[in-house]
């Protein structure tokens, strides 16, 4: 161990000391009631888990049964008699140290020793020790995971492996939501510590209380207690369980206050604290101590802010499957300071040595953008090679993207290559594919790179707004909200001319209105910004807390903003940002959807609820669809005129002159605006699942073109009774984003764009596709290499503008 390290672990002894005292606990040896425990916690020196001669205890290590909390004392020992209730029995591991075996010991085999061992009751103990290992260069470390909720192996557990192996940590963490019993075997048996090559620890989610004689119970057999604490680099961690779940707990929040202040209390004065826990708790009044953050799932959302206090807040979504709010599917690294500071990068799963490169001229230059990136390790050193030998070196853009300039004429630059080396010692060649210059045929609708901008942060399903020539661009930043907020770049230079800083990410549609730009970040802020200064007209909060975070696109009508999603949903005054009314139903989370404002009706989905509709003016509840087929609705509506659908059984004369077309998960519906009557219900073509933060599209009056969750574009003939008309399957998505994702999801997520009669689209496989509109052929794609989850622009019908999650602004020409 270092001196440094040797210094930081005394300075903590003789400060518990000198605050504390000697915490080794004297306890009556005479009863028989409960069981008495006492042992050592000792320094490991040859790893065989027995104390020997020569291995000393170590001393003020806190141990504890749930209920009571004692330390050792100057020899490392410790007593301890037994709470009746209590289930494990675990130490607080001390920082520059790690547990060799488990922590934790199972109280219900130590009763039975005290009750069938009379010499064991007559010596007063029944032995149990722990064994640490000194960990002198312990990393500030981690990777946090949460909402896992699997019951099979798959390709994911091996990423969290190769990142374990190819990265230093001090543990991984899962934040409850293993979810059943199938789950909690699975991560017992394939994501223990021996398993993943790291300590890996876990806390209790509403999912994993099963049944039992007590919720926790198989919990418990499988992954350790229901709460404790551990130690890293001088900062002190909480495992805190669910407050509750689908079955009753042994557990109660009142003994765990206890416990918590009982584990607090003996900690040297301002010791800096992190909290696991699976979702926020309101009362644990914590205020006295140096919080210096919250780790959290629950709500399959990725997002980070800080709360009135200052803590850090991270609330992280799944490594194997979309969000509810479509984040994709990851898990995040954490760096912290001995302070507790934290900083954070989200690492996108499921990448492989991914390499995708594009080609565009910049004057008489040549420039090569690419996407080069792996779940599990680092880029270390991308570079152009030339036929002639010479290397040119690569620039990171982002976290995903990189870039180079070669001084040669595009028409020139032949048989470039790109050769990126990993830190895991992979290495990848690719050739670069330049049709520049190339004699080809002219396909009509196929597109060539004009430029790639990088802008900082990521693109959701915030679509580019023009005006004039200036693009604004809506970003996220679920790391440090740093880079998040809206972005006005010059369409013909690309240069910057402004940039305005929300709280927190923006995700979804924004609009220009007037001379203002209206956006509503993740955390409900409202914003009016000015559209040629990005100075802040105006600013509300529609909702106090961030959760349920807001992913639903904003929408105006008439000067008035209909923003937010659930309890946070308002009309509000474009001009003084006055709220005119505020949403009176409850129930359901966030939806991707942009709320929608026609007719005189608002329409709004609370996922897992249904669809409201509210009077636009006065907010005033009309009608709701609620049951079955509408609890996953997750898609804008469209209004489109009765007099050009045609099917069985239904008499469109006896419709209003226009109806809303509403897309649910397997079904759609068409509604009378003002009423919710339900005119026609249709099946989805299956299997198909539509779920994506898409507005269908209407060509021609009689197509309805819309994307699917899993298997890929599709249109309908509305005059043909719905019908399918054509189908076009994209490849699997190469990120999960669609919520509970499947394997081999084919997702089309953004709007469709139709420019002479060529339907333009983004997927989830990183491909920008062109078809003919009318019956779905193939004409064209072009490989991002990237998740485009919102769908592309155009203001002339000859340029294209699209953004990809990499946050790249990608402007296209149209081979006319």
């Amino acid at each position: 161990m270092s001196n440094l390290c040797k210094s930081l672990i005394i300075a903590y002894l003789l400060v518990s000391v000198c605050q504390y005292g000697n915490a080794y606990t004297s306890i009556d040896k005479t009863s028989n009631s409960q069981v008495h425990v006492s042992g050592y916690i000792f320094n490991d020196l040859n790893n065989n888990k027995i104390r020997d001669n020569g291995e000393t205890g170590i001393p003020y290590v806190a141990v504890s049964d749930g209920y009571s909390v004692v330390q050792t004392d100057n020899q490392g020992r410790y007593e301890l008699q037994l709470n009746k209730d209590a289930h494990i029995l675990n130490i607080s591991v001390p920082s520059y140290y790690k547990s060799n075996g488990n922590f934790y010991r199972d109280i219900k085999k130590l009763k039975n020793i005290w009750n069938t061992d009379k010499n064991i009751r007559k010596s007063g103990f029944v032995k149990v020790d722990f064994a640490l290992t000194e960990y002198t260069n312990q990393p500030r470390k981690f990777v946090h995971i949460s909402d896992t909720e699997a019951r099979i192996y798959k390709e994911w557990i091996d990423i969290l492996k190769d990142y374990s192996s190819n990265n230093e940590l001090s543990f991984m963490f899962f934040s409850g939501d293993i979810c059943y019993a199938n789950g909690l075997r699975l991560h017992k048996n394939y994501l223990n510590s021996e398993a993943i090559g790291t300590q890996t620890l876990f806390s209790v989610g509403n999912h994993d209380l099963v049944d039992g004689e007590y919720g926790e119970q198989l919990y418990e057999q499988c992954l350790g207690p229901a709460y404790y604490s551990f130690n890293v680099g001088g900062v002190h961690f909480l495992s805190l369980p669910a407050k509750f779940g689908d079955r009753k707990t042994a557990y109660n929040y009142d003994n765990i206050k206890s416990w918590i202040t009982k584990d607090l209390e003996i900690l040297p004065k301002n010791t800096p604290i992190i909290i696991f826990i699976h979702f926020l708790i309101d009362d644990l009044d914590l205020g006295k101590y140096n919080i210096k953050g919250y780790l959290y799932g629950h709500h399959h959302v990725n997002l980070a802010y800080r709360d009135e206090n200052g803590a850090q807040m991270f609330c992280t979504c799944s490594p194997n499957k979309g969000g509810n709010d479509h984040t994709p599917s990851s898990f995040r690294v954490i760096d912290f300071s001995a302070d507790g500071e934290m900083r954070s990068e989200l690492k996108y799963t499921k990448f492989s040595n991914h390499s995708v490169a594009n080609i565009f001229s910049k004057g008489d230059s040549t420039v090569i953008n690419a996407i080069i990136y792996d779940s599990s390790c680092d880029l270390v050193s991308p570079e152009i090679l030339m036929p002639n030998g010479k290397k040119y070196p690569m620039k990171k853009h982002s976290q995903f993207s990189w870039e180079a300039t070669i001084p040669l004429e595009i028409s020139k630059a032949d048989n470039l290559k790109l050769k990126s080396v990993f830190s895991n010692g992979n290495t990848t060649c690719i050739r670069i594919e330049n049709t520049y210059g190339l004699p080809e045929e002219n396909i009509k609708g196929s597109l060539k790179v004009k430029s790639i901008t990088q802008i900082p942060g990521f693109c959701f399903y915030s679509e580019p707004v023009v005006y004039d020539n200036t693009l604004f661009i809506g970003t996220a930043d679920d790391d440090s909200n740093s880079k998040c907020g809206i972005y006005a770049i010059e369409r013909t230079s690309k240069k910057l001319k402004w940039f305005f800083e929300t709280e927190n990410s923006i995700k979804n549609k924004f609009a220009l209105h007037g001379n203002s730009i209206f956006a509503c970040d993740i955390a409900h802020n409202l914003y009016s910004i000015d559209k040629n200064t990005g100075d802040l007209n105006w600013k509300i909060k529609l909702q106090e807390s961030p959760m349920p975070v807001c992913a639903t696109g904003l929408c105006i009508k008439e000067n008035i903003i209909y923003a937010g999603s659930l309890g946070s949903l308002c009309a509000v005054d474009a001009n003084s940002g006055k709220i005119l009314w505020k949403n009176p139903w409850k129930g359901g989370i966030y939806s991707v959807a942009e709320n929608y404002a026609d007719e005189g009706v608002l329409i709004s989905i609370g996922y897992w609820k249904g669809r409201f509709a509210l009077d636009a003016k006065t907010g005033n509840y009309l009608w709701e669809h609620t049951g079955k087929f509408e609890k996953f609705a997750n898609s804008t509506p469209v209004t489109i005129k009765s007099s050009v659908l045609n099917f069985d059984g239904v008499d469109t004369l006896q419709m209003p002159e226009n109806v809303f077309l509403c897309l649910n998960e397997s079904t759609g519906v068409i509604v009378e605006p003002l009423t919710g009557k339900i005119f026609k219900r249709f099946q989805i073509p299956g299997p198909s699942i539509i779920n994506g933060a898409l507005h269908p599209l209407v060509h021609k009056d009689s197509l309805l073109i819309f994307g699917t969750g899993d298997n890929g574009i599709m249109a309908l003939d509305i005059t043909k009774d719905f019908t399918l008309a054509w189908q076009f399957k994209t490849n699997p998505s190469l990120i999960y984003n669609v919520p509970y994702s499947k394997d081999f999801q084919k997702s089309v997520n953004g709007n469709c764009l139709i420019i002479n009669d060529i339907c333009y689209f983004g997927a989830s496989d990183g491909y920008l596709y062109a078809l003919d509109a009318s019956n779905g052929i193939f004409i064209y794609r072009k490989n991002l290499g990237i998740n485009i989850l919102a769908g592309p622009i155009s203001v002339d019908g000859k340029t294209i503008y699209v953004n990809d999650f990499a946050g790249r602004l990608l402007e296209f020409e149209i081979d006319l």
